[in-house]
């Protein structure tokens, strides 16, 4: 397949695909930083207090 053959419909609904994945991504990635500040004791457990029937 290639841009000359693809309709203009699938070349939107392909770029729309990789802009959801590309998101999905950067979302793991952060999610690993995180996991990754943790495993380095560079994190801080904030106490708070709430109201469980609000």
């Amino acid at each position: 397949m290639n841009r000359d053959t693809t309709s203009e419909e699938d070349r939107i609904r392909y770029t729309q695909i990789i802009q959801e994945e590309t998101e999905h991504l950067a979302g793991l990635i952060k999610t690993l930083f995180e996991l990754a500040k943790i495993d380095q004791n560079e994190f801080a457990i904030k106490k708070e207090k709430w109201n469980l029937m609000h």
